[in-house]
């Protein structure tokens, strides 16, 4: 018996066994929209897909070759993933349609807000208007969520506004400033 055919088919076993259960998993959940995303990944992919957008920004006032590719796909996804998001943000408990317009308008107004820095840090057309774009659109968030006269979930709202305020901020700051 050749000793390196055994050695490569041994090495090569569980290599294939773990594709195809990778591969199982990956046709078991055809879409984005029918994932069962859970809080903790959730706030995994939203950290993890943040710290690569801000190490694009980083790289990209280092002015490193390749800034522009990494900024544009953390802050796509990040924004992708905030688009998604309003599907997952209420609680399962309490699935009251009542909310869902106003955690809509605040994950539309986050992905706007993500998309608006990227367009202006990259200098792109239109730039400033898509970032007046998501300030309206955050103030719209922060407005509904504070006159909201409906009972609401506190916990859900709270989660909102911690990031709709600093969105707000950041990308009034950055439409306000032209040369950015």
């Amino acid at each position: 018996v050749d000793r390196t055919s055994m050695f490569e088919h041994r090495s090569t076993y569980p290599v294939t066994v773990t594709l195809k259960r990778s591969m199982h998993s990956l046709f078991r959940h055809p879409t984005l929209f029918t994932m069962n995303l859970t809080k903790q990944t959730m706030k995994t992919a939203e950290r993890s897909l943040l710290i690569i957008a801000l190490l694009g920004f980083g790289m990209k006032m280092l002015h490193l070759p390749t800034a522009a590719i990494v900024l544009t796909i953390g802050s796509v996804l990040l924004a992708t993933l905030y688009f998604l998001r309003g599907k997952t943000m209420i609680p399962e408990t309490n699935r009251d349609r009542s909310h869902l317009p106003i955690i809509t308008l605040g994950s539309v107004s986050l992905g706007v807000s993500v998309l608006a820095l990227l367009l202006k840090v990259q200098h792109w057309p239109f730039a400033t208007s898509f970032a007046l774009l998501g300030v309206v659109l955050c103030a719209a968030t922060i407005f509904a969520v504070t006159t909201s006269r409906k009972p609401s979930p506190r916990e859900t709202f709270k989660r909102l506004l911690l990031r709709v305020v600093p969105a707000l901020l950041l990308v009034g700051v950055v439409a306000l400033m032209p040369f950015i």
